[in-house]
């Protein structure tokens, strides 16, 4: 039996990762929680006695390290701003990269040598593939990474680093392009869109929560050697619109270039070495053929 740790457990990858590691029965799975967590988007089937509060403090965390004792941590902690301020960057400093980095340094000081998968984005290897941030998010990403990767060679931690893409699936809450296609869809509104030719790559969330779990086996500890793409099928944003024009049987209203984008973009984002063993199983058509109805 592993005693599972999450974080980050209320994102839409968080619940439906949950949901399928409490679905086995074999496990004892433990997420970490705060005050701000909306308690609707965590996985029914946790027992209440396995929500750790958080409340910023080291004291905290060595609480939930004390009574989890875990062997396998998903650290999905994340917060996604497009644009820094003075508003959002103590929050975005502290769910990417320091909270982190105090979950690892209780580890240390409580000697628990567990399994720890990571999770980042396509938008942390912004230049060909080198660890040359797009942006202040991805920027907090790669350092987290890096302190990851040091914590990891001093306590002899098990890490892995899965880099995730878009995403998609029912009851996806989350303000990006699918869902707000899906909504506009069911409404007869018009879509508003960026550019034809940005490339984007898809997976089915089901397709990436195996990826997680198949993740924990295939764990190395060279440094080198532990980050893995979760990537899926890739379209210009156009074809994607013509695929689904061709599955809801009828012209949607585009306007193209309504959703601006900075000077400073992804077009096509970079792909490195895929997780070994993981393919998908949900054709990009047939999934979204289930989805968008």
């Amino acid at each position: 039996m592993e005693n599972i740790l999450i974080t980050g457990a209320s994102s839409f990858l968080g619940n439906r990762l949950s949901k399928a590691l409490l679905s086995t029965k074999t496990n004892q799975v433990h997420a970490i929680i705060r005050d701000q967590t909306l308690e609707r988007r965590l996985a029914d089937g946790f027992l209440k006695s396995n929500f750790h509060a958080y409340d910023g403090t080291l004291n905290s965390l060595r609480k939930t390290i004390d009574h989890v004792q875990p062997t396998l941590i998903y650290n999905l902690s994340s917060l996604y701003m497009r644009d820094t301020s003075s508003e959002n960057i103590e929050a975005m400093v502290e769910s990417n990269f320091l909270f982190g980095l105090k979950l690892l340094e209780v580890l240390k000081e409580r000697d628990i040598k567990c399994n720890f998968i990571n999770f980042g984005t396509y938008s942390q290897y912004f230049s060909e593939g080198d660890n040359y941030s797009f942006n202040m998010y991805s920027g907090l990403k790669n350092s987290f990474t890096e302190a990851l990767n040091l914590y990891s060679e001093d306590i002899g931690l098990n890490n892995t680093n899965l880099i995730l893409y878009d995403s998609y699936g029912p009851g996806d809450w989350r303000p990006k392009l699918l869902p707000l296609v899906r909504q506009a869809i069911l409404q007869n509104n018009r879509i508003s869109l960026s550019e034809p030719d940005i490339i984007i790559d898809i997976t089915h969330i089901d397709d990436v929560v195996n990826a997680c779990i198949l993740a924990k086996e295939k764990q190395i500890l060279t440094a080198s050697e532990n980050v893995f793409c979760v990537s899926g099928e890739r379209y210009k944003i156009s074809q994607l619109m013509e695929l689904i024009e061709k599955i809801v049987g009828k012209k949607l209203v585009l306007k193209w270039g309504e959703y601006s984008l900075p000077d400073k973009k992804i077009k096509d984002p970079w792909i490195g070495n895929k997780l070994p063993g993981w393919t998908r199983k949900i054709d990009l058509e047939e999934g979204l053929r289930s989805y968008l109805q």
